[in-house]
C-alpha cells in the first residue's frame, strides 16, 4: 500500500470534521471543560500533523545534505514544545478530569484518523 500525494490533506480534511463533530459530543458529554480539552488536544494533533508534513516535505529534497541535522533540530523543538503547552494545559486544568479526558482524546485525533484511513484502504483493496 501506498501514500498518495494528497493524503495529509485528506488527513487534516478528516481530522477537522471529526473535530467539529467530537466538540458537539464532547459538549454534551463532559460540558465545556471537555470541550475545551478537546479543542485544545485536537489543534495540538492537527498542527503538528501539519508542520511534520510541510517539513518533510521541505526537508527531504534532492541535494540536501544538512537534511538529518534540520530533522532533528525540528523534531527536538516540536516535542519540547509540545511537551511544554501539555503540562501548562495539565496545570491550568487544576485536576479537571474531564478537561484531561478531552485532551488526551484530542490528541488522538490525527493517528485515529489515520488508522482508520488505512483500515478503510484495506477492507476496500483501493
Amino acid at each position: 500500500m501506498t501514500m498518495d500525494e494528497g493524503f495529509p490533506a485528506r488527513v487534516l480534511r478528516t481530522g477537522a470534521y471529526c473535530w467539529v463533530c467530537g466538540a458537539v459530543f464532547a459538549h454534551q458529554l463532559g460540558g465545556v471543560a471537555s470541550f475545551a480539552g478537546w479543542t485544545v488536544g485536537s489543534a495540538i494533533s492537527l498542527l503538528s500533523f501539519w508542520s511534520a508534513e510541510r517539513v518533510v516535505r521541505r526537508t527531504f529534497v534532492p541535494n540536501a545534505p544538512d537534511a538529518r541535522s534540520r530533522i532533528s533540530r525540528y523534531s527536538f523543538l516540536k516535542m519540547s514544545l509540545i511537551a511544554a503547552v501539555l503540562a501548562a494545559c495539565v496545570l491550568l486544568a487544576g485536576g479537571r478530569a474531564p478537561f484531561i479526558f478531552g485532551l488526551c482524546a484530542g490528541v488522538a485525533l490525527v493517528p485515529s484518523v489515520i488508522a482508520l484511513k488505512a483500515l478503510g484502504r484495506i477492507i476496500t483493496r483501493k
